[in-house]
């Protein structure tokens, strides 16, 4: 009999969930959520970074080519535009990213708030007052005791609703 209540009382405790576990599962899920949103912005950062790597080294290659053969040239003003062509380069990519991503968040922006408005308007209720029904409605408008407040017109309004 006391073995069947311990098993009983066992059993309940079971399905209380622990509370360190709870939270523990909670901190993972959204250190999970944190890293995907940011893997998946950055994600075509470093595509265009490994684009970038390649082009760079097959431009180096390309350099060496043209400096093996042509010897007159100087090596400063080579690699002076190389390294010119390679910063403009990267600037106008991240200004191209830049441009890409403001783009995507004002689309976002714009569909969900079209979507939120257009979810009120559908739940939203008709306003005005029933047939049959009536409202009385006093206003009183309570002035300030100023000559200068009531000169430039300050007024505080108080409605009251009374069926």
């Amino acid at each position: 009999m006391e073995e069947e209540q311990e098993v009983g009382c066992e059993e309940a405790y079971s399905l209380i969930p622990n509370p360190l576990q709870c939270f523990t599962k909670l901190i993972l899920f959204q250190a999970d959520l944190i890293y995907n949103s940011l893997t998946f912005l950055f994600s075509p950062i470093s595509c265009f970074l490994s684009i970038l790597h390649e082009f760079c080294h097959r431009t180096e290659e390309t350099k060496d080519t043209v400096e093996s053969t042509i010897h007159k040239v100087p090596s400063t003003i080579t690699h002076g535009s190389t390294l010119l062509l390679k910063m403009l380069s990267l600037d106008s990519l991240g200004a191209a990213y830049v441009c890409v991503v403001l783009m995507v968040v004002l689309v976002l922006a714009v569909v969900l708030g079209v979507g939120l408005l257009q979810l009120n308007n559908r739940r939203k209720k008709p306003m005005g007052v029933p047939i049959g029904h009536t409202f009385n409605v006093t206003l009183v408008l309570l002035m300030p005791e100023s000559d200068f407040n009531r000169d430039i017109g300050v007024f505080q309004v108080c409605p009251i609703l009374s069926n």
